[in-house]
This record gives structure tokens, sequence and C-alpha cells, in this order.
């Protein structure tokens, strides 16, 4: 699960996943300083966190204002509302995409753009075409948007390396979206053998 800027309802998150049988992956949905955003997935809750310090550390230094922009709820594994994050977390962070993919990689995570359908905070709509060479291993496609489009769109994305989630922002749109993936167990390190369609391993989008 990711949140904007933010990891803290990861624990709470993975907390109810175990109860629930549910493999939950912390993570966040970064804005980078070219407003780009990253889903940034990681195999346990100390990387997400360190990942989010890092972060913290970055963001402009505001308050939110939950009268113009909404409350930012940190939530307890029962869905009860247990704080709120004073940070203004819709903002870019001063982290670069580069720099990035980098410390999310290196603390054993998967770092890849969302959406990068959209004109808004998509890294084709915000850098325009990217080269053959980028180092994303994945490239997350919008609910809806017909996969098929994307690739003609963007041949230089690998085969297999397309994902779609439902990047909900309301308990109703989650799994609108669908990515199903074959591994041998739930962890990024799986996911990432799955996008390079190693031996038993294969991402199906639906």
């Amino acid at each position: 699960m990711t949140d904007h800027n933010s990891c803290e309802n990861a624990a709470a998150a993975v907390a109810a996943g175990e109860r629930l049988g549910v493999t939950v992956w912390p993570g966040m949905e970064l804005q980078t300083r070219e407003e780009v955003h990253l889903v940034c997935i990681f195999a346990g809750l100390k990387a997400a966190l360190d990942f989010q310090g890092f972060v913290y550390d970055r963001l402009p230094k505001l308050p939110n204002r939950p009268e113009k922009l909404g409350r930012q709820v940190i939530y307890d594994e029962a869905g009860r509302p247990a704080g709120e994050c004073p940070k203004l977390l819709l903002a870019s962070c001063e982290v670069g995409l580069e720099e990035a993919f980098r410390r999310v990689t290196a603390a054993g995570g998967l770092c890849y753009p969302a959406h990068v359908d959209r004109r808004a905070f998509g890294l084709i709509g915000v850098l325009g075409p990217f080269p053959p060479e980028a180092p994303f291993p994945a490239y997350e496609v919008s609910r809806g948007t017909p996969v098929d489009r994307v690739r003609r769109d963007c041949p230089w994305i690998p085969p297999g390396a397309i994902v779609v989630s439902s990047d909900a922002h309301r308990l109703e749109e989650i799994e609108s979206g669908r990515t199903l993936l074959e591994m041998e167990r739930p962890t990024p390190a799986e996911f990432l053998a799955a996008l390079e369609g190693r031996v038993g391993r294969k991402v199906v989008v639906r």
C-alpha cells in the first residue's frame, strides 16, 4: 500500500494484513522534484520508514491546511483514526527521479513510475518519451486505460513491464485495477523476477 509522500499508515496496513492472512508491502507514492509520481515498494517496515524519514527531511517545511486540502489521517490496524500528519504532504519532495530510484533499489525495494499515461504527474506527461535505457523495471498504467494503446505509443517499454493498479483514493476504488503476479513467494524481489520473466514467474494484467 502506498500513500502520498508518506508511510504513516504502513504499519497499520501490514498488521491488518497479517491478521487477515494477506501480504502487504509497505510503500509510498513519492512526488519527486520533477513532479513525477513514483511507486516505491519495500520488503519490510523498517526500510519503508527509513525512506519516509529521508523524504520528510526534504519536503517543504510547511504545515498541512486541513480546511483547504483535507485531513491527513493516520489509522490503526482496525481502521480507527489514531492521529493526523501535520506536514504538508501534497507537495514535491527535493529528491530527483534518479536519486529516488537508487535509494529505493539499494534498500532492496522496487521503484517505478506511477500512472505513466496521465498528463498530470505522469512520467511521459511531465518529461516526454523516456529513452530505452531508462532503468525502471515497471511502468504503471491507470485503471481503464487500454494497455495495448500504451504498448503501441510507448514501444520502448519492455514486454511484461506494464502493471495496472487501482490508484485508489477511496475504499470503493480498491481492486478496480489489478495485476496478477506468478511468483514463488510474495516479496518485492520476486515481483522484480516476474517483471523480468524469469523461469516460473510472470505478470498478467487484468
